[in-house]
């Protein structure tokens, strides 16, 4: 071709020369190399849903299948590392995480996680109370906690219910 400046799209890594020659019949040969990276994968896993104040490992399994890419999380807020494929998410709001994956210029490939946080529920075992022998009272908080929840009692020995919000 006469084109001065080719575009090239090779398959695979490959090596151009180019020839250079003036009226004279003098030449200059120069070389570069076009090198061919795979386009990575990017795998941010599964959505999860954690407790305020837990975390959780995100990332998939494997998170990209380029043993020479690099990877960079984002928000840094809450993660143990941004550039470690399966990092630690812990969050104190739900959070949603973008992971990129990059593997030479222009090849990256990107996928995002949420990492929910749902607020711990409140136990109210309510005031100490005494009784007299073979007595009763109800115990339990005002209220114990709030509808939707459940609530086991232990021990179960004296109680009328192990699930019930104030128990005898």
């Amino acid at each position: 071709t006469t084109a001065f400046n080719p575009t090239a799209s090779p398959a695979v890594t490959t090596t151009y020369t180019v020839t250079v020659s003036d009226a004279s019949a003098c030449t200059s040969v120069d070389q570069v190399t076009v090198t061919v990276s795979n386009i990575p994968t990017a795998n941010a896993g599964a959505d999860k849903t954690i407790c305020a104040g837990s975390n959780t490992v995100i990332g998939g399994s494997p998170t990209t299948n380029s043993s020479t890419a690099t990877i960079s999380w984002s928000p840094a807020t809450g993660l143990s590392s941004t550039t470690a494929a399966n990092p630690t998410a812990n969050p104190t709001t739900t959070t949603t995480y973008t992971v990129v994956v990059s593997d030479g210029p222009n090849c990256t490939a990107t996928d995002q996680v949420v990492v929910t946080v749902n607020p711990i529920p409140t136990a109210n075992a309510g005031a100490d109370k005494t009784i007299c022998t073979g007595g009763s009272v109800v115990i339990g908080g005002s209220p114990t906690t709030t509808a939707g929840n459940t609530v086991t009692w232990s021990p179960a020995t004296g109680l009328s219910s192990t699930s019930a919000f104030n128990p005898r």
